[in-house]
């Protein structure tokens, strides 16, 4: 994972290792609790059983439960080292 981040975000704050294998870190660790949260809630409310579409897959939403909690935490993650729209004005209330 490191190795392949280092070509995505090269000349950027975020290209050093260790906060590249923090990266890494954050999205191994916090998708296991995304997909482990849902999965929790739905055996709470007895609607575990959700492969019908697809038998002996866990149903379609199991393929994205990850990306419940990786996507805001990757995303806080990169906006501070290397920030989104950098350079540009902040623009608002005043609109572009």
């Amino acid at each position: 994972m490191a190795c392949i981040a280092h070509f995505i975000w090269t000349d950027t704050r975020l290209d050093s290792p260790i906060r590249l294998i923090g990266l890494g870190f954050i999205i191994s660790v916090v998708g296991q609790f995304g997909d482990l949260m849902p999965s929790s809630i739905k055996r709470d409310l007895g609607l575990k059983d959700t492969a019908k579409p697809i038998p002996g897959h866990g149903g379609l939403l199991d393929r994205f439960d990850s990306l419940i909690l990786v996507a805001p935490a990757v995303f806080h993650y990169v906006g501070y080292f290397v920030g989104f729209a950098a350079g540009q004005p902040q623009a608002i209330f005043s609109g572009p």
